[in-house]
């Protein structure tokens, strides 16, 4: 079956090769938000983005069931939250900065139930890093189990254009990139579909086949 030679591709450099252009399509969203400077100290956006990309790549690798898969992805998310989120703690004790980001969680989730505005920049520092975790992780998976680049495209693209939506017009160029970055992944990521649907009919498909789809794209 097509997906099952596209999974036994793992480590090939087609797949290394859409893989990255995923990564730099991401990256160039969470770069344009790291730009913004939108909350001072500011977690490393760029780093929960590679931990993501790179988990869901050795998760797709596994052959356990793909709820257990789901759940470790979970928990590994839930773990680099909660890392990158002490970090902004000023306590130089990890002790300390787990208890102080404990406290404005609750101080946070209080503010909520009695719908009072909550001025703490913690909250949305970690919002910023379970969207990144979830965006990074779901568009590696969707990528490489099923083939869908569109997924990943979708959720960057929603989330750059928000950002740059309240930016001067300078920032626009990141979307410049973004946009020819995306292009080539969806044209990539068909190209290797395409690749293994010519292999498994045992016809003879040239590397090279793949280097002039992409010149042309």
């Amino acid at each position: 079956m097509l997906r099952l030679n596209f999974k036994s591709s793992l480590g090939t450099w087609q797949e290394w090769g859409i893989t990255i252009l995923l990564f730099l399509a991401l990256e160039i969203t969470i770069a344009s938000i790291e730009r913004a400077r939108w909350i001072t100290p500011h977690p490393s956006l760029t780093l929960v983005l590679v931990l993501a990309v790179l988990s869901g790549w050795l998760l797709c690798k596994s052959r356990l069931p793909v709820i257990i898969l789901h759940l470790i992805a979970l928990i590994l998310g839930v773990v680099g939250t909660v890392w990158q989120a002490s970090n902004l703690m000023p306590s130089p004790a990890i002790i300390s900065r787990l208890s102080q980001l404990g406290e404005s969680l609750k101080s946070w989730w209080q503010a909520i139930s009695e719908a009072r505005p909550s001025e703490d920049t913690i909250q949305f520092a970690v919002l910023l890093i379970i969207l990144t975790w979830i965006i990074g992780y779901i568009s590696t998976w969707f990528l490489l189990r099923r083939q869908n680049a569109w997924v990943g495209i979708s959720l960057s693209a929603i989330a750059i254009l928000i950002n740059l939506g309240n930016l001067p017009k300078q920032q626009y160029t990141f979307f410049l990139f973004y946009l020819l970055i995306a292009l080539l992944l969806v044209g990539a990521t068909r190209q290797v579909k395409n690749y293994y649907l010519v292999k498994k009919h045992g016809v003879r498909y040239p590397n090279r086949g793949v280097i002039y789809m992409m010149a042309s794209l």
